[in-house]
């Protein structure tokens, strides 16, 4: 059944995408391709990392590592384009397409970003301003994707929704995810 897959991560940052993902790959024996890795190995600097240019770069390297044994993709997936992109390798590849969408209260967002970043202390007003912007930011909505498989995570509370589930291989990410127990906010 994992080969099956092609699982897509999709969430903003710090909503615990890459600790579910790394999980997800080794609970289903699929191979974990992440856009992270991807950039460092690309070499961009920092400042070059959002660059749509970089950015059409990194989704085209990371849909064409994909192979017929199926994958986890390790990216924020928000514009509809890339997860277009997404659908259709996994169509050419004949494997079902699954959004696990990442979700986290806010003050878990602040206080993963602070740890990320090795920031002491607690979140405070700007934190907070700053994470309902990252949030707001630009993201096309996945309801404009059509049919398709579709799980909600969230991270904060351990919880899995069911948004979309016709097949049995999302049957089977969806028995994976409730069965972690990996993310938690300020204590863990």
């Amino acid at each position: 059944m994992p080969g099956e897959l092609l699982v897509l991560m999709f969430g903003q940052q710090a909503t615990g995408k890459t600790t579910t993902a790394r999980a997800l790959a080794r609970q289903l024996d699929l191979p974990l391709h992440a856009s992270h890795d991807l950039r460092a190995a690309m070499g961009f600097a920092s400042g070059e990392l959002y660059r749509q240019e970089m950015r059409d770069e990194v989704y085209e390297r990371l849909l064409r590592g994909v192979t017929e044994s199926g994958a986890v993709l390790d990216a924020s997936f928000l514009r509809s384009a890339y997860r277009a992109a997404a659908y259709r390798v996994a169509e050419h590849s004949r494997l079902v397409a699954v959004v696990v969408e990442c979700q986290a209260q806010v003050s878990d967002i602040a206080f993963r970003t602070r740890r990320r970043l090795g920031v002491p202390g607690p979140e405070n007003q700007g934190d907070r301003m700053l994470y309902y912007r990252l949030r707001s930011a630009e993201t096309d909505p996945l309801r404009q994707d059509g049919a398709i498989e579709h799980l909600r995570f969230d991270t904060s509370a351990n919880t899995v929704t069911v948004v979309r589930s016709t097949s049995p291989a999302t049957k089977c990410v969806e028995r994976v995810l409730r069965s972690l127990s990996l993310l938690s906010g300020p204590g863990g």
